[in-house]
């Protein structure tokens, strides 16, 4: 068979994203804490090197969402507030700690204003610091030079300015030489770290927030006409991996491109508050009714199926038109995954080393989503996302996802359906969308040739052509 197994990853989300909107190699303003930015650094501590990323979801306060992969299972989201970015005289690199809404006042990533003005007035400025990358300590850092940083911008070669400091231990660091964003950009002593790559989200790509429950939910609109609604899969993953395959809808469309509830950009839920299937669907009928429109063409795709289907199940009056794409109705996926990978899989995707992340995992596996596997995509999809760890742990891990069947209800979906699947789809494979063919009534069954779970990569004429078909036939309805 031409495609390998794209394993299970305890999710049915997985796809490509679009490849950098800008490759011009240099910061965008706002720099390193523009919204929606993302900044990849390599950590060293006691010989384990591991990456750090992080992804700044909100700018007042600056808040961001990070990770680091194995063997460091690290992750939060932590809240710097505007007296800390200003004044702080506290340091701490904080990447082997778990937290959640963090905000003291050490500024993690950033210098504060006062001490990055204060290294570059008088030469010398107080600070406390973690040499040993576990206990903060009293130390003066001094200014030695101006010089210039080679890092990667948006998939581009590229540097910026920098203040080069050390300790009073000889730990030497570098600092993004921008009063207001003084981020550090290495760190070389007892532990090193070094900023890799930034990716900055284009304007046209962060649109639109609207509170829902409580919170701010973002979207991209595009186009005009009927509204189509299109949900990503997941769970944790974002709107920005159908671009800019699925952008040609929007000349016969209102393309609303959804961050599902506590993913992408929309506003991750506090502690306390679960990640649910149920949530998800509560939050995307809020977010339709937000935006005024009274019925609408969803489209869901791999995870972001799931959800659309239960949508139906409680909605369908608001529904002009469902367009299920390479998704299925019930967790019975995942066990044609699971024989799929020890069929089809390399030995290294049949067995992972222990201990890898779920990014990590991503990256070994997305070749195998795609026909044939394509090297390398994995890094394209991954490298831009802005993703939820929490939503992918919570939702994957819980008692909704585990037990997903909506076979037997089905029946019930009296709204016009066109179910859509690759051939060599073997995530959630052809057998599971027919299921969904066969129980819903009059749903349309269409099977790309030649594709697997992501046929608006691989083919988006075809994709585009079907939905267009469809959608426009019933959006009167």
């Amino acid at each position: 068979m031409r495609v390998r197994l794209a394993a299970i990853l305890a999710a049915a989300a997985l796809a490509l994203v679009a490849g950098p909107a800008c490759a011009d190699g240099a910061l965008r303003e706002g720099g390193a804490r523009r919204l929606a930015t993302k900044i990849t650094v390599a950590v060293e501590d006691a010989g384990v090197r591991y990456r750090f990323t992080a992804a700044v979801l909100n700018t007042a306060p600056l808040q961001f969402e990070w990770f680091t992969t194995s063997p460091v299972a690290a992750e939060g989201v932590r809240v710097q507030s505007q007296a800390a970015l200003d004044r702080s005289h506290r340091y701490c690199e904080c990447y082997t700690n778990r937290e959640w809404g963090d905000a003291g006042d050490a500024t993690a990533l950033w210098l504060s204003r006062e001490v990055v003005d204060e290294l570059g007035r008088a030469g010398v400025t107080a600070l406390a610091f973690n040499d040993d990358s576990r206990t903060m300590a009293a130390t003066h850092l001094h200014l030695v030079r101006r010089d210039r940083f080679v890092l990667t911008v948006d998939g581009a070669p590229g540097e910026v300015g920098a203040l080069v400091a050390r300790t009073d231990a000889g730990t030497e660091l570098w600092i993004h030489d921008d009063p207001g964003d003084p981020l550090v950009l290495s760190v070389a002593g007892q532990w090193s770290m070094r900023v890799t790559d930034i990716r900055q989200r284009p304007d046209d790509d962060i649109q639109g927030f609207v509170t829902v429950d409580g919170l701010a939910m973002h979207y991209v609109m595009l186009g005009s006409g009927p509204p189509l609604f299109v949900v990503h899969g997941g769970p944790g993953m974002e709107h920005g991996y159908f671009r800019p395959y699925l952008d040609a809808l929007a000349a016969q469309f209102t393309v609303i491109y959804v961050d599902q509830q506590g993913q992408g950009l929309s506003e991750r839920l506090p502690p306390g508050r679960p990640y649910t299937m149920a949530g998800a669907v509560a939050a995307l009928d809020g977010l339709r009714a937000a935006l005024g429109f009274e019925r609408i063409i969803l489209l869901g795709h791999s995870y972001g199926g799931f959800v659309a289907q239960l949508y139906a199940l409680a909605h369908q009056d608001r529904l002009a038109a469902l367009i299920l794409a390479d998704t299925a109705p019930s967790i019975a996926w995942n066990a044609e995954a699971s024989a799929n990978i020890q069929r089809f899989g390399t030995p290294e995707q049949r067995n992972p080393p222990p201990g890898l992340s779920d990014d990590e995992r991503a990256r070994l596996l997305f070749p195998l989503y795609f026909d044939p596997p394509e090297p390398g995509i994995g890094d394209r999809i991954m490298d831009p996302m802005i993703r939820s760890g929490e939503a992918w742990r919570q939702l994957t891990g819980g008692r909704e996802f585990r037990t997903y069947d909506v076979r037997a209800a089905l029946p019930s979906v009296r709204v016009p359906t066109l179910v859509l699947v690759g051939d060599h789809d073997l995530i959630t494979t052809p057998n599971q969308s027919a299921i969904i063919a066969a129980g819903i009534p009059g749903a349309e069954l269409h099977v790309f040739p030649a594709t697997g779970h992501n046929g608006f990569v691989e083919d988006p004429g075809m994709f585009n052509a079907e939905v267009a078909r469809f959608g426009l036939a019933h959006a009167q309805r």
